[in-house]
């Protein structure tokens, strides 16, 4: 089994992919867009190939092998494959790999005329458990889900901890893969 295997038992085929980045350089990874999300008006884009390079927890000091994905609702930004390259592309510069309750801050917001200026890490729970890792020649690939975040959320996160906000998240009745969405917080 590849990662687009594992990818495309959950999400259907892959429609595009894209590995060029917008400075006219290769990408050492793809990044894929797949139209079957969990709700049939949703896309799900995930890098493919990033894993091939284990990165070290500055926590457990475990190597990762991760792959990035996202999911949204509604309009599809234009810039959604290179936000994906940018995240993925720092995270093999630092050689860290992003962990459950990360934030990584962007200049200005993530999506053009939304609130959303951050993207929180944390587990798919929008798919089974089995869509969550992937199991390669003994080697276990996780998916971690980038959810955009509005300002007052990311402050919610630096006070009170990714944990709690877990358990905000868990609380609200909010789409989480809707970027026009309001705070939880």
């Amino acid at each position: 089994m590849t990662i687009l295997d594992h990818l495309e038992h959950h999400l259907g085929a892959m429609s595009v992919g894209w590995k060029g980045l917008e400075s006219g350089n290769t990408c050492p990874f793809i990044v894929a867009k797949f139209d079957r999300g969990p709700t049939s008006d949703s896309l799900i884009f995930s890098t493919i190939g990033l894993s091939d390079d284990p990165l070290v927890s500055p926590v457990s000091q475990k190597l990762i092998r991760h792959e990035l994905v996202l999911m949204i609702r509604g309009d599809n930004p234009k810039n959604v494959p290179s936000l994906l390259q940018q995240v993925g592309m720092q995270s093999l510069a630092t050689r860290t790999p992003l962990l459950r309750g990360d934030v990584i801050h962007r200049a200005g917001t993530v999506f053009a005329n939304t609130a959303m200026v951050a993207l929180y890490v944390t587990i798919p729970v929008y798919f089974p458990e089995a869509f969550r890792t992937c199991n390669i020649d003994d080697s276990s690939i996780i998916f971690a889900w980038l959810v955009p975040i509005t300002h007052d959320e990311v402050h919610y996160i630096q006070k009170f901890g990714w944990d709690s906000f877990e358990d905000k998240l868990e609380q609200c009745d909010q789409d989480l893969i809707d970027i026009n969405r309001v705070s939880i917080v």
